[in-house]
């Protein structure tokens, strides 16, 4: 049933319009019937149409101030004019002033006016659509960053006039690219459909809720009486975004980051509150993911000058200022170097040597990773051959890999080329990987570390027992080696790091598996390591990481030391000294 109001002067005419309408086949039309706008419109204040036929002289002639008030009783009434022969001038300038069609005298029929109100209530659908889609996101039906923007305006303007503080929050999902990556785009915008629910029912009915693009959200909060009220909301949305979200048998974990800012003290105008709001998420985000960060002046600085840093990671490989450093492993057993781990630094032409904490989580963040690790591998496996080649054994050399490089689909073949390139014996190469590596990833993942195996390349797992180890897993893993973590090595002589450490090297030894500790600083961790059954030691009571043209220097030194201290044997048995 279609609710027609039809405005016509002639009750003749609007008699035989109504008949007309009645005669159609296809659509059902209940018409009601005003002689003039002024009682159309008194009529629209108590009911709603669905599209009204309007005889083009009740609207007051040219200037049609008839329609004008029809529309601004009711804006979204699809508006149909009749209209004489003379008249269609006038008729297509009413369209511009808000009508959608017109039917001259000398074409009314039953079909035709049916017709052009159908068409008449699709336009105003679509121009609806159109008006919605300009200011939603049209996946959450969320504001969009346009909209947010003029809100957030609104909103400060309200704030200087009523002297009432407000908070704006921007959240963005951790690890969102990989729940795409892994569980497919579907599982993706299920997930953000998810969030958006969740938002909504989190946030009062007046406060702004915005997908701004990709997994990032904006949260608009007026009224907010105190910096704390804001501080609670945050922690609020950090729980629920935390809660696993299910789609079938699939079950997703993810955490948020949150940057927030209080106005008008953190921002006097909508792009310094966003602009400030996007440093207090990175903060967020550089602590780790899943916390909240408010914005201080001082943020701003630091992540200029982090950003700064981020802009010249993009140049450091085409300009060649990676470098390798490389730090010994000795086997408490027989205190030869057993290998040496390749360590990537960043000579920047400015600020000098550059640890890998200040640029490798910012590598990572921008995809330069592969391309930097590729690097580090081919680097690494030729400086080994060269010691090879010039008779230097140094044992196998270790190269850290990024769980990124492991997920292309072509890195077994670049290592397996790589190696034969530089002529490179596998079995002279071992790749560390981190053990969240094995809860991230798929199967898939597994079998291409055995594939490297097989080659002969050994596969060590890093910082052993800092993160969520898989221990159940370990039977079937392919892996060689357990390089325990050196915040436990720090504190091994006393309380949980002891029992934890002794626990590993227990296991280790139950699944044949190698065991290499880290950050070795004394004397007293040999003894306890020793006494436990360690294998291999790495720290700087071995050695600090040097460039690789010391390597040939500092394995000379340990073999006179080694001579020194044991005049009346052959064995090289040096003493853990630089």
């Amino acid at each position: 049933m279609i609710k027609v109001l039809l405005v016509e002067d002639s009750p003749a005419d609007a008699a035989h319009l109504m008949e007309l309408l009645c005669g159609v086949d296809r659509e059902d039309f209940a018409v009601t019937y005003e002689l003039s706008v002024t009682d159309a419109v008194a009529r629209l204040s108590n009911e709603t149409f669905d599209a009204a036929l309007v005889e083009l002289s009740t609207t007051g002639g040219p200037d049609v101030p008839g329609l004008t008030d029809l529309k601004t009783q009711a804006p979204l009434l699809p508006v149909v004019l009749l209209c004489k022969p003379g008249e269609r001038n006038i008729a297509t300038e009413a369209m511009k002033r808000g009508a959608q069609d017109y039917v001259e005298e000398d074409d009314r029929t039953g079909e035709l006016l049916g017709r052009s109100i159908l068409y008449a209530i699709e336009r105003v659908h679509a121009a609806e659509q159109l008006a919605f889609l300009a200011q939603h996101d049209p996946l959450t039906g969320l504001a969009n960053r346009a909209a947010f923007r003029d809100r957030v305006v609104q909103a400060l303007a309200r704030s200087d006039r009523n002297q009432a503080p407000g908070a704006l929050l921007l959240v963005d999902l951790d690890s969102f690219k990989a729940v795409n990556d892994t569980r497919g785009h579907d599982v993706g915008d299920l997930l953000l459909k998810h969030v958006a629910d969740q938002l909504r029912s989190l946030m009062r009915p007046y406060d702004v809720i915005a997908r701004l693009g990709g997994d990032e959200f904006g949260i608009l909060l007026e009224d907010v009486s105190e910096a704390r009220d804001a501080g609670r909301m945050a922690e609020r949305l950090l729980e629920s975004m935390a809660e696993p979200f299910v789609v079938g048998d699939i079950e997703v974990f993810r955490t948020a980051s949150l940057g927030a800012v209080v106005f008008p003290f953190d921002g006097a105008d909508a792009a310094s509150l966003m602009r400030n709001a996007d440093f207090a998420m990175y903060r967020a985000k550089r602590q780790g993911g899943g916390t909240a960060a408010f914005y201080t002046p001082s943020m701003g600085v630091r992540i200029h000058e982090q950003l700064a840093l981020e802009h010249d990671l993009h140049g450091a490989l085409a300009h060649d200022e990676f470098i390798l450093h490389y730090q010994p492993q000795v086997s408490l057993s027989t205190d030869k170097v057993t290998g040496v781990e390749a360590l990537v630094r960043w000579q920047h032409p400015e600020r000098g040597l550059i640890s890998p904490n200040a640029f490798i989580p910012a590598a990572e963040k921008s995809g330069l990773i592969g391309a930097i690790g590729e690097w580090a591998l081919r680097t690494a496996c030729r400086q080994r051959q060269d010691w090879v080649e010039a008779g230097l054994d140094v044992g196998r050399i270790a190269v850290n890999l990024s769980p990124r490089q492991l997920s292309g689909n072509a890195f077994v073949e670049l290592t397996e080329r790589t190696l034969s390139d530089v002529g490179l014996d596998p079995n002279l190469l071992e790749l560390e990987i981190t053990e969240a590596l094995f809860l991230e990833h798929d199967q898939a993942t597994i079998e291409k570390l055995g594939r490297l195996r097989r080659l002969g390349i050994r596969i060590a797992v890093d910082d052993f027992g800092t993160g969520y180890s898989c221990l159940s897993r370990l039977t079937n893993l392919p892996v060689d080696t357990l390089k325990i973590d050196r915040s436990l090595i720090s504190n091994a002589n006393e309380g949980q790091n002891a029992a934890v450490t002794r626990a590993i090297i227990a296991l280790a030894r139950e699944l044949e598996l190698g065991v290499t500790c880290e950050g070795v600083e004394s004397e007293a961790h040999v003894s306890f390591l020793r006494q436990h059954g360690c294998d291999i030691i790495q720290g700087h009571l071995v050695s600090s990481p040097i460039p690789p043209e010391e390597i040939p220097t500092w394995a000379a030194r340990r073999r006179r030391a080694a001579a020194s201290a044991n005049p009346n044997t052959t064995t090289d048995r040096p003493e853990l000294l630089h």
